[in-house]
């Protein structure tokens, strides 16, 4: 992971402070050298420090090396709206899901096991979730360790798993999203040509699909899982 000016300077620093230096005192009633060095600071918690800051410093669209392309704080809510009382950084893949070094373009049960099978995408393995819930469910039970996801509609959309399709009609709860990113920062012209569709880990209530959405007109759906082929741009959550 590449570092900032700041954890440069601190690293720098530090090699100073370790360095054996020459100093003289009065002994006996004479002068002599003695070797002293300077107390070093603790400098993996200054290094922690700093980097927590460069995340809360910022914005949707920056790319972080060795994290991703900041998106956005989510504070998840579950399928039934209860809050899962946690609070992540959420950042998303440089590019879209990738098979043999191209785009990947298939039905959603495909996708999935596509990232699943995803190593080292940009420094991070991909997991294997089926839906949203079985993401709340590792969230909950501590099971999910910073993996790439397919993510929820939420951060997908902004769109609560709730609402109702419709060109931006449904009721926004997350202004933050993959959707009204896509030509910030990083995430400019990273998104793949008009007309395609990018799908959600969040399963419709009623219907047999999964929500999506077509990048180019904003219009979400619920579609059949394998009743056409979806992009995928993955998420990674980590705690704040």
């Amino acid at each position: 992971m590449s570092e900032s000016p700041r954890i440069t300077a601190i690293r720098k620093q530090d090699k100073l402070n370790r360095l054996v230096t020459e100093k003289f005192r009065v002994a006996n009633g004479k002068v002599e050298k003695y070797k002293a060095s300077i107390p070093a600071y603790d400098i993996e918690a200054a290094i922690i420090a700093e980097e927590r800051q460069r995340i809360a410093n910022a914005k949707p669209g920056d790319y972080l090396e060795g994290h991703g392309i900041f998106l956005c704080v989510w504070e998840p809510k579950d399928r039934d709206g209860n809050s899962l009382s946690q609070k992540f950084n959420v950042f998303a893949a440089p590019e879209d899901l990738q098979e043999h070094g191209e785009r990947s373009l298939h039905g959603y049960d495909i996708t999935v096991r596509i990232l699943a099978k995803t190593k080292n995408f940009y420094g991070f393995d991909g997991a294997a979730y089926e839906n949203d819930i079985e993401i709340y469910a590792a969230l909950r039970d501590g099971s999910y360790k910073g993996e790439w996801i397919i993510p929820p509609r939420e951060l997908l959309t902004g769109t609560a798993a709730d609402g109702s399709p419709g060109i931006r009609e449904s009721v926004i709860t997350h202004m933050d999203n993959l959707y009204s990113s896509q030509q910030k920062g990083s995430f400019k012209d990273t998104f793949t040509e008009r007309g395609a569709r990018y799908c959600s880990s969040t399963e419709h209530r009623t219907r047999s699909g999964i929500w999506t959405i077509w990048f180019s007109n904003a219009y979400e759906a619920p579609m059949g899982k394998n009743e056409a082929t979806y992009c995928c741009r993955p998420v990674r959550l980590e705690p704040v």
